[in-house]
């Protein structure tokens, strides 16, 4: 269980004491079933289900909300108030236990003889009981619940060996009374020969009371489940009961008690295996850190699902064979009862999450009304079903209560959890798409496969391998594709979230070392954003599609390259749909689970597998007349909008563009703005000092001299022939300036391509500045690897972006401010959000006099250029890859409903 969370551990634990209990009680009933009548079967369940309705009477919900209280004192480290908290608790309700079990003695005294045993019996429990369900709340409020469970697999044990005796010597109903209700005697006295040895407590001085807060805050809390027992009581526990021995047969008592003995079992374990959250979600409640509470309420939801959909589709397929099997053909009427009861499991095991959850964050009374409401529900429905349809109605009676009860609950959740947080909309605490899932898998699994063995193999043979075989196959899919790793756990004491991380690039060139190898924008934002996030201990993937198939690793990220699948592309409504590059996306996605798909400018996010699909728009998604094959139509942003879960933009003005063109198509999408980062140390100008002299040196500039540098694609939407005139024309005016370019025609590969426009507006800016290259004053630097790029913009004086197409953001103006050197960018798309105001200038795109003039007044004026430098560099702190990342996270949190719900409709800087 290593590398599970603390909950689920304890969870597991308390799972394993409550299967041998489970497991115990089905092979008691097996015996007690095979040597008795119906009707004296009947008759004994009556007794048994009135000794657990009066013990459950004679601790309502204090023990619960003992463990609630102590896990919450421990939460705020508070140990000593807990321990005496437990003490006040443990008098007061020993002494009323006692009280009730004289009375039931008096009761007894009263009673006719053939029902005097078994009161006299029952009168002893409550002190027992009580007892055992205080050490029980003292270890469980200290997440110990390796002792209880230890105490519950002795006490099964003993049961069932004195079950045995009855059944070999003969001692009937009374004596398999006995057996049955030995388990409470055996499990306090093991549970409290454990607790002398390694108490629960710690050894203290503590007070004998505990204060008047923490009583007054454990009676508002008790107070309401105390109510919610009651209705629990009348929805869960057997209420059926009372109005079958009244309205009906023992006969019916006995079908509807067998049904519901193998349901409870069922409900028990699952409710055991929910039970390790509700002391986690209490200490974390009162630690206030409401994001390990949301992602356990998640866990728990999922957990339950796991548990009980191949328990409720499996009863379905193999419980007629089961009954008969083990019970033999007198019980086969109990067969329908337990079919409507089954129904019911997912509800209920649902709802019990629901309910720990709310009380876990002390709103227990939130689900007091419905709960009336739902038990007044119940009562009718027996009343109503039960005379005419005995078993069967009590069955349906309970099925509906329960399905009307979970979601109510759902809805109760909701509301307190929204105002708890101050949301505005329903906060995501249901994994939709992994319940999905879930039924699927169990729906193969655990009802097509057990019918099919069934069906092959008839009678008792079919049954022993189809209950077996399905079990395994259900385990080894739901491990395959790595629901367990949902159930994890962050290393002690940190509260974040751990993703496993998918970014996907198209069929854009990813290098395979990018330390190495210089990259376009959007492939740099990609592999930045991944190696932040594998620092915060996400598994993180960056992959792309080529003709080539490889893989490797950089600082911690996997870096995968598909080949293309062999298919062309597929024509659908005036486009080319890619499947030869979306396909291999596909297949990844359903061969490994991912928690997040995150694409960078592919947006196509349609039959990828994942909790999360993240679009990153790095590009103009609605451009209104330049490269109009770029832009998307309504049809394309139906799409988007329908399988993305978030819209990512890198700036305000890509995010209102999108959002203008979701409206024109009639569509919404959930819009958030998360700019790109620049790596701050990396680009320090002190790191570069040295590195600046030697390349000015190098490329023969002089001291006081002014170098500009353009760094990115020679391409046409750059703008690099306006700043070659613009700069051909200030060197006629003055000689001491430089110009430096750093990229090519090929920079950004699959990105914009290196076409033959491409190359020829390369040769055209080198044809325009060939006289200055000669003379020494202008250099092509060619492609520069990102290790050797921050030297550049350190010897450079000022940043050129110069761009005439609409910017999405402008990385190169970002980095070169973080190397502290103002900017001179086109006042177009985003870059004016990138630029500091007193750190750069902006001129209008493609005006060259307005660009030779800015490049002017930066040469004539070096403590100017100097102090905006300093504005660029402060500017560029706002910006940092952490800050995206840290973004990032609290949004695939509340895409999955661990992290932060409340992410910015907009990030603002």
């Amino acid at each position: 269980m290593r590398g599970f969370s603390l909950a689920l551990r304890n969870g597991i634990w308390n799972l394993m004491g409550t299967a041998a209990s489970s497991i115990a009680g089905i092979l008691a009933s097996i015996l007690i079933i095979r040597s008795l009548t119906p009707e004296e079967y009947g008759r004994l369940s009556y007794y048994i289900w009135l000794a657990g309705l009066l013990s459950s009477l004679g601790v309502l919900s204090f023990p619960v909300a003992l463990t609630k209280l102590t896990a919450e004192l421990r939460g705020r480290e508070r140990l000593e108030e807990g321990q005496a908290l437990i003490r006040w608790v443990a008098k007061g309700l020993l002494g009323a236990n006692f009280l009730l079990g004289l009375l039931i003695a008096v009761w007894a005294l009263q009673a006719p003889p053939q029902a005097r045993f078994f009161l006299w019996i029952i009168a002893i429990l409550p002190v027992i009981n009580a007892l055992g369900r205080l050490l029980f709340s003292s270890f469980w409020g200290h997440e110990r619940y390796k002792p209880t469970a230890f105490a519950l697999g002795v006490a099964a044990l003993t049961q069932l060996l004195l079950t045995f005796l009855a059944y070999t010597q003969g001692w009937g109903i009374r004596g398999f009374f006995v057996a049955m209700l030995s388990v409470h005697l055996v499990a306090l006295g093991v549970l409290a020969l454990y607790a002398r040895i390694r108490p629960p407590l710690v050894r203290a001085r503590t007070a004998l009371h505990p204060s008047p807060g923490t009583r007054r805050r454990f009676w508002v809390f008790a107070a309401p489940i105390t109510i919610l027992a009651v209705i629990e009581m009348i929805v869960w526990q057997r209420s059926e009961v009372f109005f079958l021995e009244r309205f009906s047969t023992a006969a019916q008592i006995g079908y509807y008690n067998l049904a519901f003995t193998v349901y409870a079992l069922c409900i028990g374990l699952g409710v055991a295996l929910m039970n390790g959250y509700f002391p986690s979600i209490s200490r974390n409640y009162g630690a206030k850190q409401w994001t390990r509470v949301q992602e356990q309420i998640r866990q728990g939801i999922l957990l339950a699902n796991l548990y009980a959909v191949p328990l409720s589709l499996g009863a379905l397929a193999t419980l007629q064979g089961v009954v008969l099997l083990l019970f033999g053909a007198k019980m086969l009427p109990a067969v329908p009862a337990a079919y409507i009861l089954f129904a019911g499991l997912v509800p209920a095991m649902t709802l019990s999450v629901f309910g720990l959850a709310l009380s876990a964050i002390n709103r227990p009374w939130a689900l007091i009304p419905l709960g009336v409401a739902t038990s007044v529900l119940n009562l009718g429905l027996d009343l109503l079903l039960i005379p005419s349809r005995g078993a069967v109605g009590g069955a349906m009676a309970n099925t509906l209560a329960q399905a009307t009860f979970a979601l109510g609950a759902y809805f109760v959740l909701q509301r307190v959890l929204r105002r708890t947080l101050g949301a505005s909309r329903p906060l995501p605490i249901v994994p939709w798409r992994a319940l999905a899932g879930v039924w699927a898998v169990g729906l193969g699994s655990a009802y097509l496969g057990p019918y099919w063995i069934q069906a092959q193999l008839p009678g008792g043979v079919g049954v022993g391998l189809a209950v077996p075989l399905a079990t395994l196959l259900y385990l080894l899919v739901i491990w395959r594709l790595g629901y367990y790793r949902a159930l994890r756990t962050p290393p002690a004491g940190d509260t974040a979230l751990r993703y496993r991380i998918l970014h996907i690039l198209g069929d854009r060139y990813l290098p395979k070392d990018p330390d190495a190898e210089a990259t376009g924008g959007l492939t740099r934002v990609a592999l930045e954003l991944a190696w932040r996030q594998r620092r915060d201990g996400h598994e993180v993937w960056v992959v792309t599609v080529g003709a080539r198939r490889w893989q490797g690793e950089w600082r911690g990220v996997r870096l995968v390259s598909l080949r293309f699948a062999p298919l062309p592309p597929l024509p659908l409504k005036g486009r080319r749909l890619a499947f030869q590059m979306h396909l291999p996306y596909v297949f990844l996605t359903w061969r490994h689970r991912f928690d997040i798909v995150h694409g960078h400018q592919y947006y196509y996010a349609r039959w990828l597998r994942a909790g999360g699909r993240v679009l990153h728009f790095h590009n103009d998604p609605c451009p209104p007349r330049f490269d109009h094959a770029r832009a998307l139509s309504a049809d394309d942003l139906k799409v988007i909008a329908r399988y993305g879960d978030a819209l990512v933009a890198v700036s305000r003005f890509v995010a209102d563009e999108l959002e203008r063109g979701l409206r024109q198509a009639r569509t919404e999408g959930y819009v958030v703005v998360v700019y790109n980062g620049v790596d701050l140390e990396r680009f320090f100008p002190e790191r570069w000092a040295e590195a600046r002299v030697r390349l000015r040196r190098e490329w023969g500039v002089p001291d006081e001299a002014t170098v500009f540098a353009y760094v990115g694609g020679i391409i046409p939407q750059k703008g690099v022939l306006h700043l070659a005139r613009a700069f051909e024309r200030l060197a006629q005016r003055t000689r001491d300036v430089y110009l430096v370019l750093a990229g090519g025609s090929a920079l950004w590969r699959s990105e914009f391509g290196r076409s033959s426009e491409g190359r020829t507006y390369e040769e055209e800016v080198r044809h325009t500045l060939a006289s200055l290259q000669k003379e020494g004053r202008v250099r092509f630097l060619g492609v520069v690897p990102p290790t050797t790029l921050p030297a550049v913009y350190a010897a450079a004086d000022v940043g050129v972006t110069p761009s005439v197409f609409r910017e999405p953001a402008g990385l190169v103006a970002l980095e070169a401010q973080a190397s502290g050197r103002p900017v001179i960018a086109s006042r177009i798309g985003g870059l004016p959000e990138m630029v500091a105001p007193d750190g750069g200038v902006l001129v209008p795109p493609g005006d060259e006099p307005a660009l030779e003039e800015a490049m002017w007044r930066f040469s004539r004026d070096r403590a100017r250029r100097e102090a905006m430098g300093r504005e660029a560099l402060r500017w560029a702190e706002r910006f940092s890859w952490v800050r995206a990342s840290e973004t990032l996270a609290a949004l695939y949190g509340r895409i999955l409903g661990g992290g932060e719900v409340l992410a910015p409709k907009h990030e603002h800087k």
